[in-house]
């Protein structure tokens, strides 16, 4: 199982100490670790529902961005002085963790292109459009 959670964790108290402040411990630095990592993959992958409007348009991008994320979970911890245990130990664990952040991607673009679908198809508000009975 990934644990990318314990990267998280480490960043955040590493980011802490290095501001000068003191970094949160035990539970409280687990919640606010999952508090900012959902904020943050809401607002990245969200993207993929912004932009081109052309049919698979999302689940590209969708695609496009969880490589990117997936690339830079397993490149990024070393650079900035955080453990590579959690994402790319082995050669094989760096594949895994691109390919799930691929995955997770893919799945923010398959519900943006849902989404866009979905209202596509929903109905004018009776308020923009006379009824039949409204027209006679």
């Amino acid at each position: 199982m990934r644990r990318v959670d314990l990267l998280g964790m480490q960043a955040l108290a590493k980011s802490s100490e290095a501001a000068g402040a003191n970094a949160p411990r035990g539970r409280a630095l687990y919640l606010s670790t999952l508090v900012g990592d959902l904020a943050s993959n809401i607002a990245y992958f969200a993207l993929a529902g912004s932009g081109q409007r052309t049919k698979g348009a999302q689940i590209a991008a969708g695609a496009a961005l969880g490589v990117i994320a997936g690339i830079g979970a397993v490149v990024l911890p070393r650079p900035l002085g955080l453990s590579t245990a959690t994402t790319s130990r082995t050669p094989a664990m760096a594949a895994l963790t691109i390919a799930l952040y691929t995955a997770g991607g893919l799945a923010a673009g398959a519900v943006a292109r849902g989404w866009r679908a979905t209202t596509k198809r929903r109905p004018k508000s009776r308020d923009s459009a006379p009824s039949p009975d409204q027209r006679t």
